[in-house]
């Protein structure tokens, strides 16, 4: 299905911004915070690609025993690195 909407280029802050439709939001799945890509295509279309939520793939508890496991031994880590 192709959705077009026209939005205008508006101030924000130091810089400029265009909204996203709530719909657009709500087939994407994305939230305040998410992270897309933008990028130009050819010099004439901007292009605008979703990231995957690292949530969905990683469990949490996996993270947090990953960053606990890597605090534990920083100083480990960073000796076998200047080897």
């Amino acid at each position: 299905m192709e959705y077009k909407k026209t939005r205008k280029i508006v101030q924000m802050g130091n810089s400029m911004g265009v909204s996203i439709p709530k719909e657009f939001l709500d087939e994407l799945k994305l939230d305040q915070g998410s992270e897309v890509d933008i990028y130009l295509n050819d010099g004439s279309q901007l292009v605008m690609e979703t990231k995957p939520n690292i949530d969905q793939y990683v469990d949490s508890e996996f993270v947090r025993e990953l960053d606990k496991t890597l605090r534990d031994h920083d100083q480990v880590l960073k000796n076998l690195k200047d080897r």
